[in-house]
């Protein structure tokens, strides 16, 4: 009896201790839920969710969306490094959100840190390969890395062997085709057209008459962009691609046609009007010029995009006296300023008018105090270009140093105003430039080939052999360019020229290569 008794009691015992823990489990459960809805401002969480242990992946997944749709709202308001972190964060918890992801992922791109960015989308194609709104920033991304084979390798993996006409599998089809193009691989971009039917689509086709232009089709490449343009009047990429190659065949003329054409048929388009005026000024006829720009001036009262556009216009043609008028009329009608003012000084610098530009900048900062602080580096290059012009390499020098000290410009910019000093004789700045330019950006195969051309020009032979192999690892560099290093690396001036030989080499194989693979083009 008394035994009997003894496992009643233990019976009891144990009941009430597990009732307890249960009990003190629940408290703590509650605790966390009012701390996670109350402190954390997670209000979605549900009591549940915390409490059974199959429910936590709820609060996991409730938890991450909390913070990315925080994340987003703090992106939304400028508020990027709390953007950074809430995203990060929220993305543990909740792999799978689209938007999200890609907000990190553009974060990581505006923080110029490109990897990253490539590394988050990677691991989000385990929940999106199926979602063309992901896939198109994530090739985009490997296009503009150029990962080449990468993006084929990508495409073959998720493709299937006969590529349905759906939005998706026309996407990885035009990037396959696309990435194999880039490399001269043109029997397999041909191979990726025809497979997904991308011929009867216009981006498939325009990329089918890249392909004939580049093996020496041109006739037939005009025709079918001709054939393009009447089928899409309304495509404003078939117009400028017909444009260019028009213009690159000594079609002047039928440029024009086609310029005023689209222009009277999108009369709020500005930049086949932009071409108008240049079709104009080229032929000399001043009075048609002078009337189209009164006329868009007209058009686009407050339209910045479209003036801006016509002040870029202006700066590149060395016409000061438009972007003169372009700056007086931001300020009439109230609109920023900053970059008309920067053309207009960049309009001068082109039109050699070097005292005019620093003349305009002294107005321009004396009319707007403000500036000084947060615009004068925008000027500082500028200043520097007329100073070097003006033969002043002392003040030259000081400025392009202010311009230096300040950010990280784009390369993009580097390369521009380094041939602005290649235009006043400027070798030595240009060349500090074009290095930073492509430390900035190392796949900015402009601005390297820039620097290749000035480094063989006068015999710098430092670095060159270094760049030379970069610039054949990227997409089809120029044969021209190939053709004269080889010419002049493997002459008496660079005999001394570090790794000379096994640069040679490769130029070789490189040439040798293009023209194997031409023998074999239909």
């Amino acid at each position: 009896m008394g035994l009997q008794l003894g496992t009643i009691t233990k019976t009891r015992f144990a009941l009430a201790v597990i009732i307890s823990a249960l009990f003190g489990y629940s408290l703590l459960a509650l605790g966390a839920f009012i701390f996670v809805r109350n402190v954390r401002g997670i209000s979605q969480v549900h009591y549940l969710d915390l409490l059974l242990p199959n429910r936590w992946p709820n609060y996991r997944q409730t938890r991450g969306e909390h913070y990315l749709a925080e994340g987003r709202s703090r992106l939304l308001q400028g508020e990027y490094r709390e953007a950074f972190t809430l995203l990060g964060i929220g993305l543990k918890s909740a792999p799978a959100d689209r938007d999200g992801r890609l907000a990190l992922a553009q974060l990581y791109l505006d923080s110029r840190q490109p990897d990253l960015a490539e590394k988050y989308l990677e691991a989000g194609l385990h929940f999106h390969r199926q979602d063309p709104d992901y896939l198109r920033p994530y090739l985009g991304l490997l296009l503009r890395l150029q990962k080449d084979a990468r993006i084929v390798a990508l495409c073959r993996e998720l493709l299937p062997l006969l590529p349905d006409s759906t939005p998706r599998d026309r996407l990885l089809a035009l990037a396959a085709a696309t990435a194999s193009y880039y490399r001269g691989n043109f029997d397999q971009a041909e191979d990726y057209i025809r497979i997904a039917q991308l011929q009867r689509h216009p981006e498939g086709r325009l990329l089918a008459q890249k392909i004939d232009w580049e093996r020496g089709y041109r006739d037939l490449a005009l025709n079918d962009l001709r054939a393009l343009a009447v089928e899409f009047p309304d495509d404003s990429q078939v117009y400028a691609e017909l444009i260019a190659r028009l213009r690159s065949s000594d079609l002047s003329h039928e440029a024009r046609r086609l310029s005023l054409a689209f222009s009277i048929a999108h009369p709020r388009n500005s930049r086949p009007r932009i071409e108008l005026l240049r079709d104009y000024v080229d032929v000399g006829d001043s009075v048609r010029a002078d009337h189209e720009v009164d006329t868009m001036i007209l058009d686009f009262p407050t339209d910045s995009n479209a003036l801006l556009a016509l002040a870029d216009y202006a700066a590149n043609s060395a016409n000061g006296a438009l972007a003169l008028r372009l700056y007086h009329h931001a300020q009439a009608h109230r609109l920023d300023t900053v970059p008309f003012a920067l053309l207009a000084v960049e309009a001068l610098v082109v039109e050699r008018k070097h005292q005019s530009a620093l003349d305009l900048t002294k107005t321009i900062f004396e009319a707007n105090p403000g500036w000084a602080k947060t615009h004068r580096p925008l000027f500082a290059s500028l200043q520097a270009i007329t100073h070097f012009g003006l033969g002043d390499r002392e003040a030259g020098e000081l400025f392009l140093s202010h311009f230096n000290s300040q950010g990280q410009p784009r390369a993009e910019n580097l390369l521009a105003i380094a041939n602005r000093l290649l235009d006043v004789s400027a070798i030595e700045p240009a060349l500090r430039l074009l290095t930073r330019a492509i430390e900035a950006d190392p796949l900015n195969q402009a601005a390297l080939s820039r620097l290749i051309t000035l480094e063989l020009n006068h015999h710098r032979s430092d670095r060159l052999a270094a760049h030379l192999q970069r610039l054949l690892a990227m997409r089809r560099p120029s044969p021209d360019l190939l053709r004269v290093a080889h010419h002049r690396l493997g002459g008496d001036a660079f005999l001394f020229a570090p790794d000379r030989a096994p640069v040679l080499a490769s130029i070789r194989a490189h040439l040798d290569a293009d023209t194997a693979r031409a023998r074999r083009q239909p």
